[in-house]
């Protein structure tokens, strides 16, 4: 660089390349107080002391410690102050001490790489920013990792062969092979899914007999859970506690936190990327993913999708926090390609071309998502298409609806595969979606969409739905003969709790409160296995105390009008 006057002007450079591009292999161009390939990427930039102490030797001089702690404070200052407190044409010692690297939660520059990120995120492609690697602290007491290694294979053996049947969300290959290798990164949030799968794995017992106090447990899980997205954590990981914690708080009631956590994972789910459902294409921030990374990541937000939409059966005024899925969405593979590691980009199914016998329990839950998706449309009060044409689209999914649990047994019956008596979640909300639909139909049909009528005959019930009461009674004494002692209930999802308190809901409303002998048989049948449930899930008592008092209602309003449902009577008459 040359001046006006043709001398040769000072120029700010170190003698040597720093060391993130020496140890990657990239053109340096020295520029203190940081290079502008590191400042491009928003990266740390360190002038190692041996490369300092070598030019020293060479001019012999000796540095002093004032000089070397002088320097080094020089350039860690940020680069604003650098400019305004250092002239341009003052010289720049070469610093000869390493920086001490900053906490990512502490830096600046890290901090500003996630705000590009989310608020241009064209710039942060066109800089070749990365997104900081986070690793909050676990406090000790709480961590799985704290002097008892094995306790934590206990609880991935527990959670895997528990829970994993009918929520396959992580990848048990992937688990076992990596997460649990000591040298893996990212182990604060492997603490953090760890404690979270530990909540599946004990009933909330007396914690004076000694048990794992499971409310505490909790507590730590959501309090963690909140810390690692305060400091900025962007993680798969992550995600997956926090939808671990959303089907906690919905099995035990925990209200509004389970409808609050869902909205927030949805939130997360998209701000990590897994919200896209078509072809992978390759990351634009990170190296390419396997298919089984791939599948997890998708796996994830189909769970979201259908705890969205679950959680809002009660109630579909409420708007969703995510987009209804589309014809050409992708379906997670079939669940065993994915346990074994061996599934390709071609296993993967779109819902369109979902009518293989072999595509596994996941891959029938988001179909079942799906249509549940398109029901929420049908009763939605913003709907205002044709009633006959309405109904006739009612009454067609209806029917797709019924198939799809007929096909699920069928797969269930053909692979030999675990199905706890047929209830597994995807045949729950395919009989809550059925149940939904009728419900909107009585509601059409008496003028009133605010209140269910009290006299219901069978000729106002689909079906369907009687079909559907049907094949939850046998499932239902099927799961009860399988519960051979208490541990069983371990396998019990807090989805077969709600489709049984809604098909001892609808016998009742049906019979108004003069049921015959079937149907008292088959009332107290669904309450006993609601209390079977309670020890596991708390929103089973929930479901009992509301029909108990749905009990004592309908008798009290049952002194006139036409007469009550009974399975021995002739519907046609």
């Amino acid at each position: 660089m040359t001046s006006s006057s043709g001398e040769e002007a000072p120029a700010n450079y170190a003698r040597f390349a720093c060391d993130p591009c020496r140890k990657g292999k990239r053109r340096c161009d020295r520029t203190l107080p940081r290079c502008a390939l590191c400042a491009r990427k928003g990266a740390q930039c360190v002038y190692l002391s041996r490369r300092r102490s070598r030019q020293i030797r060479s001019e012999g001089r000796s540095a002093t410690p004032n000089t070397l702690s002088s320097s080094s404070a020089t350039i860690s200052r940020p680069d604003s102050q650098y400019d305004h407190r250092i002239p341009q044409s003052t010289s720049i010692v070469t610093p000869v001490t390493p920086v001490t690297p900053v906490t990512p939660t502490t830096s600046n520059e890290t901090a500003t790489a996630t705000a590009i990120y989310f608020i241009a995120p064209q710039i942060f492609r066109q800089a070749q920013l990365e997104l900081p690697r986070i690793h909050p602290s676990i406090p000790a007491d709480i961590s799985p990792f704290e002097n008892d290694p094995s306790r934590i294979r206990n609880i991935a053996y527990t959670f895997f062969d528990s829970i994993h049947w009918w929520m396959p969300l992580i990848s048990k290959k992937g688990f076992f092979a990596h997460l649990l290798n000591p040298l893996a990164q990212r182990r604060s949030e492997l603490s953090l899914l760890i404690i979270c799968m530990q909540l599946y794995c004990a009933r909330d017992l007396n914690t004076g007999t000694g048990a794992l106090d499971v409310t505490a447990l909790y507590h730590n899980a959501k309090r963690l859970h909140f810390e690692m997205e305060a400091a900025g954590v962007l993680s798969l990981r992550v995600l997956q506690a926090g939808i671990l914690i959303a089907l906690y708080e919905f099995g035990q009631a925990i209200y509004p936190a389970a409808y609050l956590t869902v909205g927030a994972c949805a939130r997360y789910g998209t701000a990590i990327g897994v919200n896209n459902l078509r072809e992978e294409s390759p990351s634009e921030y990170t190296t390419p993913r396997s298919m089984s990374e791939v599948d997890e990541r998708r796996r994830a937000w189909w769970t979201i999708l259908f705890l969205d939409r679950f959680m809002n059966i009660s109630n579909p005024n409420r708007p969703l926090a995510t987009k209804n899925p589309t014809f050409d969405d992708l379906l997670p593979v079939d669940d065993k390609l994915w346990d074994d590691g061996t599934a390709k980009p071609s296993d993967a199914f779109s819902i369109s071309q979902g009518f293989s016998l072999k595509m596994g329990m996941f891959s029938r839950l988001g179909q079942a998502t799906y249509m549940l998706s398109q029901a929420l449309d049908l009763v939605c009060p913003d709907n205002h298409q044709d009633p006959m044409e309405r109904d006739q689209q009612i009454a067609q999914l209806r029917r797709t609806v019924h198939a799809l649990i007929t096909v699920s047994n069928a797969e269930a019956s053909v692979r030999e595969l675990r199905t706890c008596a047929g209830f597994c979640p995807q045949l729950s909300i395919c009989s809550s979606t059925i149940f939904l639909l009728q419900e909107y139909q009585w509601r059409a049909k008496s003028n009133n969409m605010d209140l269910i009528p009290n006299y219901i005959s069978a000729r106002d019930t689909s079906d369907e739905t009687l079909s559907t009461l049907d094949h939850l009674a046998t499932t239902a004494q099927g799961f009860r003969d399988q519960m051979v002692d208490t541990t069983s209930v371990l396998v019990a999802t807090p989805f077969l709790a709600h489709v049984a308190y809604q098909a001892a809901l609808f016998l009742i409303r049906l019979s108004r409160g003069e049921p015959d002998d079937i149907t008292t048989r088959r009332m107290s049948l669904f309450k006993e296995l609601l209390q079977d449930i309670v020890p596991r899930w708390k929103m089973a008592r929930v479901y009992l105390d509301i029909l108990d008092a749905q009990e004592i209602t309908t008798a009290s309003e049952a002194a006139c009008g036409p007469r009550p449902f009974r399975y021995s009577q002739d519907p046609d008459q």
